[in-house]
């Protein structure tokens, strides 16, 4: 009876072990390493279950880029699943709607027009004094209606030059080579669909635009090697691989 209680605990610590440690890292969605693991050789090739797993040359390797990521989850420069970070929306600029002052001359409104008060008889001739004039007299107190010095017309800066349009800048150049030569090279820019364009045979030299790509050898007996690079612009950039050749007789263990 002790024997087989004693057998009984053994065997609930190796199964807490096995939920504990093994169950976990064989569902590892991103960015945990679940082996190496070996896969059959109709699984070559292929995409696994769990992304962004790919089995190849009877290995699983990461590949989101084959195999795609989980939900919340974006392809890494390095083939594994990063995940998303939260993005907070830009607000609009808003835009002053300043109107342009309107230059309008101002009139002293406290000087009335003068009239001639009728009830005044009229002016007597005295020898020794003038005869005086019946035309009305302007205040001169009145100043001559002025515009106002502190709105001044716009003036256009001078020194503000025309802008010139936008010169694109000059493409780089790719050289990529594989041991053995003769492998197909497929190059797309870095976040595209994949199957990427085919563009030749290695040995190969290419003029690309600045960017960002991701570059694929594939040769039948070999296993296909994927490469990430960026272009500058007016410099070359040199990739090479030394293929493997692909492995049919492994098994998952």
């Amino acid at each position: 009876m002790d024997n087989k209680i004693l057998y009984g605990i053994a065997a609930l610590v190796i199964l807490g072990v096995i939920l504990f440690y093994v169950v976990p890292s064989l569902s590892s969605p991103v960015g945990e390493a679940i082996g190496p693991l070996k896969c059959s050789a109709s699984q070559n090739g292929q995409c696994l279950a769990t992304k962004p797993y790919y089995c190849q040359g009877g290995f699983t390797v990461q590949n989101c880029l084959k195999c795609g990521c989980p939900t919340g989850y974006s392809c890494g420069d390095a083939l594994t699943c990063v995940k998303k970070a939260n993005s907070t929306a830009t607000p609009w600029a808003t835009v002053s709607l300043t109107p342009t002052p309107t230059i309008i001359p101002t009139v002293n409104a406290t000087s009335p027009t003068p009239t001639i008060n009728a009830s005044s008889p009229t002016p007597t001739v005295n020898a020794t004094t003038p005869s005086p004039s019946v035309y009305p007299t302007v205040n001169a107190t009145s100043p001559t209606p002025t515009v106002n010095a502190s709105s001044p017309t716009p003036t256009v800066n001078a020194s503000t030059p025309t802008p010139s349009p936008s010169v694109p800048p000059a493409n780089g150049t790719l050289m990529a080579g594989t041991t053995p030569s003769g492998a197909n090279v497929y190059v797309g820019i870095s976040g595209s669909s994949y199957p990427y364009p085919f563009r030749g045979v290695s040995p190969l030299t290419l003029s690309l635009y600045p960017n960002s790509y991701v570059l694929e050898f594939r040769k039948t007996g070999y296993n296909p090697d994927f490469q990430m690079f960026s272009i500058t612009s007016g410099q070359t950039t040199y990739i090479s691989s030394n293929l493997t050749t692909n492995s049919t007789n492994t098994t998952i263990e």
